[in-house]
This record gives C-alpha cells, sequence and structure tokens, in this order.
C-alpha cells in the first residue's frame, strides 16, 4: 500500500469542510433560538411590515407614477 501525502490542497479541503459543518452548527443554534420557524409564521400578522397607505393607495391607483428628478449635478 502506498501512503498519500497531504498536500495543501488537501488540507484547504479539510478547512473548507471544516467551515461548513461549523456553519451548519451555527445555523442550527440560530434556528432552535427562533423555536425552529423558519417560515416566519410568527412575523407574518405583524403590521409594521406592510408598506406605508400612501405607498398601498399608489399601488391600487391607475394614476402614473410622479416624474424622477435627479438632484443637481447629476445627469442622466
Amino acid at each position: 500500500m502506498q501512503k498519500t501525502s497531504v498536500d495543501i490542497y488537501t488540507a484547504m479541503l479539510g478547512l473548507s469542510l471544516l467551515a461548513i459543518i461549523v456553519a451548519i452548527i451555527f445555523m442550527l443554534l440560530e434556528m432552535a433560538a427562533y423555536n425552529w420557524d423558519y417560515k416566519a409564521q410568527a412575523a407574518r400578522g405583524l403590521g409594521w411590515l406592510r408598506p406605508p397607505a400612501a405607498i398601498e393607495r399608489m399601488a391600487a391607483s391607475d394614476a402614473p407614477l410622479p416624474e424622477l428628478r435627479l438632484p443637481r449635478g447629476y445627469h442622466a
């Protein structure tokens, strides 16, 4: 049997595997802190996630959008 030598590329592959494993562990810890609610069901009923009423009225109307003006010194 031949003994394989560990070169820098094999070491970097091992380090990347270790980094992925550590990232998965931290992701699991973060999900556990939020009671495994990965679909954000608790946040769906929050009112602060809705856009302001003026934006909703503008989206519902057929009026054209206001003209976009660039600040002085900017050219399109």
